[in-house]
């Protein structure tokens, strides 16, 4: 063989080299940009699930009276219900889970405003409250089907111990 067949021999396997190396490159960024994306779906999904229990306990736990804290429903949307009275007058916070968003509602206790009107906090797929003894509230989260619940001991109403 001449000079000639084996230089364009020698170009050919640098070039086959160099285009094997840039198709290894892009599939070494394309898994890692994939391994990213996936992370930071799960640590989104982990934080709203722990905003989810923080935020419904914090709120139980703030208006905490005898009998104040319960487990209600909204026009039929299981809910935690929050009773607290400002200047003589009662008003009601209902916690529930609406169109994939955490909602609350907080309003006069007979103002008749339904849960299409409460304000948006997390999304979430499902949320219920459930009385799981007479002093301790179950809630169960599903935030992108990643189950999280909580518990939130409260004050029962006069005669529950």
């Amino acid at each position: 063989m001449n000079n000639k067949a084996m230089s364009f021999f020698g170009r050919a396997a640098c070039l086959m080299l160099a285009t094997l190396m840039g198709v290894m490159l892009m599939r070494t960024v394309t898994a890692g940009a994939s391994a990213y994306h996936a992370s930071r779906r799960a640590l989104d999904t982990s934080y709203s699930s722990r905003t989810l229990v923080d935020y419904a306990t914090a709120k139980a736990l703030g208006g905490n009276e005898r009998g104040r804290v319960y487990v209600g429903d909204i026009d039929g949307l299981p809910c935690l219900t929050i009773e607290e009275e400002y200047e003589g007058e009662l008003y009601i916070t209902q916690i529930y889970c609406q169109d994939g968003m955490l909602k609350e509602l907080f309003a006069l206790a007979d103002s008749g405003m339904g849960p299409s009107e409460g304000m948006d906090i997390v999304p979430c797929r499902a949320f219920e409250p459930v009385q799981a003894a007479p002093n301790l509230i179950y809630l169960a989260f599903d935030v992108d089907g990643e189950d999280s619940f909580g518990y939130v001991s409260v004050i029962g109403r006069e005669g529950e111990r």
